[in-house]
């Protein structure tokens, strides 16, 4: 019971926000809006993950990240690429999960953000399934330090 009812007020958070990014959209394309727009996403994929709905959430955040991107928030990028790290793990994609969560680590250190120990929490939790071997493999692939 308790689980059906966080899952139905999760549901409706995702319809309240979805109206919201509808109302940011008919505003136009100014900042402040794309601004909005990349945060309701952002929160609307982590919903999306939360309720085990990992293909809409990465498609989300696949458009939370090009959102960021485009406006060269780099908090909003290392976020989503851990985001998008979260959402790969249990879908099986670990090698891919890791290179996220080491692109964002890269990042937030970069950026010396007080978020970077928990990517990097992410990261070890990736390093011990894959292997130490195949980890430093895939930070030369990725030319990460």
């Amino acid at each position: 019971m308790r689980v059906e009812k966080h899952s139905e007020q999760k549901e409706e958070r995702i319809r309240i926000l979805e109206e919201l990014l509808d109302g940011y959209r008919a505003l136009g394309d100014g900042p402040r809006e794309r601004t909005s727009q990349t945060a309701i996403l952002f929160e609307l994929g982590m919903l999306q993950h939360d309720l085990g709905d990992y293909a809409v959430a990465r498609h989300l955040l696949q458009q939370t990240l090009e959102m960021a991107e485009a406006t060269a928030d780099k908090i909003g990028v290392a976020a989503t690429l851990a985001q998008l790290g979260t959402v790969a793990e249990p879908e099986g994609r670990l090698e891919e999960s890791f290179i996220l969560w080491a692109q964002s680590s890269a990042m937030l250190e970069e950026l010396g953000s007080p978020d970077l120990q928990l990517a990097l929490d992410s990261l070890d939790e990736a390093s011990e399934k894959l292997g130490e071997e195949r980890c430093h493999e895939m930070f030369e692939d990725a030319g990460l330090p």
